[in-house]
């Protein structure tokens, strides 16, 4: 067992350390995410940037809408996942050379099947919520 020693900071040090992070965390919130926003397109030459037409924003996407999609696509990677293990377990099924192993491997694929069907009626379930949460939007 380690035991390890540290010095407990004095009040100013914990203060200016508090007034640091505040400061950087401040900093970093107001630093646009520029990877993530597309570039605007050039005008052509014949045209001028005056003369181009605004692109409408995007609709404004309820939080409920938005929280159905991304478990809609949690359910759809958990989906993927276990389509991926059947083939990976099909896929050592076939150089299977004793009983056991091959027992093991039948016993693992019915098991990863049964998964398969439950995982995809979790993701129609969401998807009909998902439909029905974004119709609006």
């Amino acid at each position: 067992m380690r035991i390890r020693l540290v010095t407990p900071l004095s009040a100013p040090a914990r203060h200016a350390a508090c007034a640091f992070a505040a400061a950087f965390a401040l900093a970093v919130a107001a630093i646009p995410c520029v990877s993530a926003q597309a570039a605007p397109a050039a005008p052509s030459p014949g045209q001028s940037a005056a003369a181009t037409p605004p692109s409408p924003a995007p609709a404004a996407e309820s939080r409920t809408c938005r929280n159905a999609k991304s478990k809609v696509a949690r359910a759809q990677r958990s989906v993927d996942k276990v389509e991926k293990a059947i083939a990976r377990a099909r896929a050592g099924s076939t150089t299977c050379t004793t009983k056991p192993v091959c027992d093991r491997y039948a016993t693992k694929i019915e098991e990863l099947e049964a998964r398969r069907v439950h995982r995809a009626s979790l993701l129609t379930r969401s998807m009909t919520t998902a439909d029905a949460a974004c119709k609006g939007s």
